[in-house]
Order: structure tokens, then C-alpha cells, then sequence
């Protein structure tokens, strides 16, 4: 356990269901799929074989995160074939970009680059499995959920990915500048770089919905996604910040960025918040707006049922993500690289 200031530490609490408006709750008590200790055994036997942790030491912490549990939060009647799959997404997308914030990962540069290409590389069909972890866990997790999903998914998934992934490098160049951002452009570099916009599209995937690409492509949509989005980056970094000032002073979040602009932590902290909960009002605005939506666009009744199962399954996603805040030891526990183990994660410096 570390030791943080722990007045910083009981901005963890302020992260609950509670604090969101009672839309968001999608299903009754208990919130929490029965196969969520499945999910976390297939995780670890999975992170097992696709080397992304290599020793018990590694798989402990990698356990406390309880990423099966998350997702169990998540959808407590999702199948457990589908519940497992999510788990290891959920994983594979958070720990590679925990690597490239690793303190390891300024010294080599050109590794983190080898591994972004090498996860794009993953996705391409008929490809062989990579050696680097994090592109071979990518490249199975996308295989076992694209087959079979329609061509414009699969476009604007790989999109997704492709985006997130390219901003790994300038990342962590970008840290140890401590570079100075106005609202306006962290708001914009964090939504890009949270990874939530292919998070939500890999969920799409998992739940097999059938959305039109002119649908999805609707004013309406994305704005209802980028307010999802941002509830949700805003709300990790509420309860991330203590580490992140602990650890790094780090001036890649919402409440360092306010701060930065004349207000004290506790005001910075406070509009935080604020803005979070504006955020969460909007996106209910622009779910009630999708009947009304699918009517001017000639669509059939089975789109509407899609658009619906998908604006609940993000509405509970949220409900879950702060159902979990309290229970893992992500942001309270170990690092799961430390700079010691980074050279056995990355890719070798010789290509």
C-alpha cells in the first residue's frame, strides 16, 4: 500500500453510483454478474499466455485490479463466454497504455513505437501471432470478437484503435515537459487519448449490435458517445489524481488543468465534479432524442432496439466503473511494470 496524503485519498469516495443521476442505474440490486470470479480466473490464465504478466508477483497485482469484477459491475446478465472476453479487453487496453507511462518508456522511445505498430499489424487477418504481449493480446482478443461483425464496425473499430494507439509515443514525450494546456485542448487531447471512444466500440462488438453506419455517424450518436466519454475520463481523473500528483505531478488531468487556471485544488476539484455531472445530464438529454432520431431517418424498429441496448449498455458501464472504484487497488496498490520489468514487457531495442 502506499502512502499517499490521505485527505487527497478520499477523493476515491466521492466516486459512487450514488452521485449519478438515477437513469444510469439500469439494473436492479444486486448489481453484479455471478461469474465475475470466472472472469477473473480466465483473465489470469489469459494475461498467462499472452505473457502479459510473467511472474506471481505480477499476476497478484494484476488480480487486484479486479477487472472481472468491473465488468461483472458492468453487466450483471451478460453471458460468461462474452463476461470473460470483455475482462480481457478491459485489461488489454489499460496496460498497454500503462507501459508507455511507464519511467522506462522515455528511455526507449523506439520500443513504444514498435509496439504500436506491431498492435496495428495484429489486427490485419491471417497475421501470425506477435511476440510483443501487447500486441499478441490485441491480436487474439480481435480476432475472437471481429469475425462475423459488419464491415463498417470492423473499419471504424480499427480506427479507433488505430488513433488510440498512435498517441502512445507522443505521450510520453509529452510528460516530462509538464506542458501548460488550456481547457479547450486537454479536453480535446484527453478524448482522444483515454481510449474510451474504441472501448465503447469493442463493447458494441462484444454485444453483436447491428447499428447502421449512417445511424452511428448522426450528430445525435456521437454527441451521446463523447458525452459518455467524458463522464467517465473525468470521473478517472477525480479518483487518479492523487496518485498521479503523488507519483508524477502530473499535469495530464482535468483537476491539474483547472488548477492550473487560478482556482484552488479544492475549487479545481469541485468543478471537476460539476462539469462530470453537466456531462451526464447531457448524455440522458440526447438518449431521449434516438426515437425521434430513427423515425426521421426511415429506420426500421430493430435500429431503435440496437440504439437503445447501446445507449444502456454505456449507461451501465458507468454505473459499474464507479462501482468498482472502491474495490480495486489500481490507483492504491502496486504498479503492475515497475521501470525494473520494463525491458521484459517491450519489445527488445533491437528490431
Amino acid at each position: 500500500m502506499t502512502s499517499e496524503p490521505e485527505g487527497l485519498w478520499n477523493l476515491a469516495r466521492i466516486i459512487t453510483p450514488k452521485i449519478l443521476p438515477d437513469r444510469f442505474r439500469c439494473y436492479p440490486a444486486p448489481h453484479l454478474n455471478p461469474a465475475w470470479q470466472q472472469a477473473e480466473d480466465s483473465l489470469g490464465q489469459w494475461a498467462r499466455q499472452m505473457r502479459l504478466v510473467t511472474n506471481d508477483e505480477s499476476a497478484a497485482i494484476l488480480g487486484s485490479f479486479k477487472w472481472g469484477w468491473l465488468t461483472a459491475a458492468m453487466y450483471p446478465t451478460m453471458p460468461v463466454a462474452d463476461l470473460c472476453l470483455l475482462t480481457q479487453w478491459h485489461c488489454a487496453m489499460a496496460l498497454p497504455n500503462d507501459l508507455a507511462d511507464c519511467p522506462g518508456a522515455l528511455d526507449d522511445r523506439d520500443a513504444i513505437a514498435r509496439m504500436s505498430r506491431a498492435m496495428l499489424d495484429s489486427l490485419a487477418p491471417g497475421r501470425p501471432q506477435s511476440p510483443i504481449p501487447a500486441a499478441r493480446a490485441f491480436g487474439d482478443l480481435w480476432h475472437r470478437t471481429a469475425p462475423g461483425r459488419p464491415i463498417g464496425w470492423q473499419e471504424r473499430a480499427t480506427l479507433g484503435i488505430a488513433l488510440w494507439v498512435n498517441q502512445f509515443a507522443p505521450q510520453a514525450e509529452a510528460r516530462p515537459i509538464r506542458r501548460a494546456f488550456t481547457l479547450d485542448d486537454y479536453l480535446d487531447m484527453r478524448r482522444s487519448s483515454v481510449g474510451l471512444d474504441m472501448n465503447a466500440d469493442i463493447l458494441e462488438g462484444v454485444l453483436r449490435l447491428d447499428i447502421p453506419e449512417a445511424v452511428f455517424s448522426t450528430d445525435v450518436v456521437r454527441k451521446l458517445k463523447s458525452a459518455w466519454i467524458d463522464v467517465n475520463a473525468w470521473a478517472k481523473d477525480l479518483y487518479s489524481y492523487p496518485r498521479e500528483q503523488t507519483y508524477q505531478q502530473n499535469p495530464h488531468n482535468l483537476v491539474a488543468v483547472l488548477a492550473s487556471h487560478s482556482l484552488t485544488e479544492t475549487a479545481a476539484i469541485t468543478k471537476t465534479l460539476s462539469m462530470l455531472l453537466q456531462r451526464a445530464e447531457e448524455f440522458l438529454r440526447l438518449e431521449r432524442l434516438l426515437p425521434e432520431l430513427v423515425r426521421s431517418a426511415d429506420q426500421p424498429g430493430q435500429v431503435l432496439e440496437a440504439l437503445n441496448t447501446y445507449a444502456s449498455a454505456l449507461k451501465s458501464y458507468t454505473y459499474g466503473h464507479f462501482m468498482w472504484v472502491s474495490q480495486t487497488s489500481r490507483y492504491t496498490g502496486g504498479h503492475l511494470h515497475t521501470e525494473a520489468e520494463f525491458t521484459s514487457i517491450m519489445p527488445s531495442t533491437t528490431p
